[in-house]
């Protein structure tokens, strides 16, 4: 009896550890893995990193808004494609699911973008840590698909900055990056502090990142995510116009036509408002 009850406690031991680490790696996947995308020219054999940090459905329609940061200097063209991994429950590439993205912001001085592609599902997002300062040693990891390969990680710890007056432009770090690398996440426990941005030492693959608690085209990520969604949702309804037209030339009822046009410029003063801000 008492090699059977051995036993059994044995297998629930066992059992716990093996669900804790699938538990482990399924939450890897969510929070690191799948909000790491790879970015790449549309005509161009050239491609980077970057990460999804918001997505949430428009209102009234049937499509996710999705918005990522990246750096500039990745960007060859205006419209680039986005590679959303999929991955099986050991957190092993199986493929990807590709999306064309628009540029909504590009910063060629402090090489960073910003940009956004519409799916049909919501997407992993990576969250911000906006109060973090660097500490010599602080460990950290970045994920990214250097030479435009499946996502990895790389582990180090941070090596010291760079400073532009009182603010901290550069993070320095022991992580080991390649060339594809730029635009990736980098990750102090379970939030993005830093952009991968440049190899600072060629032999070994130390690189740089930028800090994204100090740049503004970033910390004002509430107001950009809804100026954009805004400026896009415009954008898809100057359809309103050509119904307009179509409609005034058919005759139809100029009471209709009327909604029609002040519902556009509802949707122009709005983001007039939102370029005030």
């Amino acid at each position: 009896m008492k090699k059977v009850l051995f036993i059994f406690f044995g297998f629930l031991v066992f059992s716990s550890i093996v669900v804790s680490k699938q538990t482990d790696t399924d939450m890897f996947v969510q929070k690191y893995l799948l909000p790491t995308v790879m970015i790449k020219s549309v005509s161009e054999n050239s491609s980077g990193s970057g990460v999804i940090v918001f997505s949430e459905k428009f209102k009234n329609k049937d499509d996710f808004f999705n918005i990522v940061y990246s750096c500039s200097h990745i960007l060859k063209e205006k419209d680039q494609l986005i590679n959303v991994s999929n991955y099986d429950s050991n957190g092993i590439f199986i493929s990807y699911d590709t999306y064309k993205s628009i540029i909504f912001s590009k910063n060629d001085e402090h090489d960073v973008s910003i940009l956004f592609f519409l799916s049909d599902k919501k997407m992993a997002v990576a969250n911000i840590d906006y109060n973090y300062t660097p500490k010599i040693k602080d460990e950290v990891f970045c994920i990214g698909h250097g030479l435009g390969d499946t996502a990895r990680l790389s582990t180090g710890l941070i090596t010291g900055a760079t400073r532009k007056g009182n603010s901290i432009e550069e993070i320095r770090t022991s992580v080991p990056i390649v060339f594809g690398d730029s635009g990736g996440p980098l990750f102090h426990k379970d939030k993005i502090i830093g952009i991968s941005h440049a190899i600072k030492n060629a032999q070994s693959g130390q690189g740089t990142n930028l800090p994204v608690y100090n740049i503004s085209i970033f910390k004002s990520l509430k107001t950009c995510n809804k100026f954009a969604i805004d400026c896009y949702l415009l954008k898809d309804e100057n359809k309103l116009i050509k119904l307009a037209k179509e409609m005034s030339m058919s005759g139809s009822d100029v009471h209709d036509l009327k909604i029609k046009i002040n519902e556009l410029v509802k949707d122009i003063d709005r983001c007039i408002d939102l370029l005030n801000e």
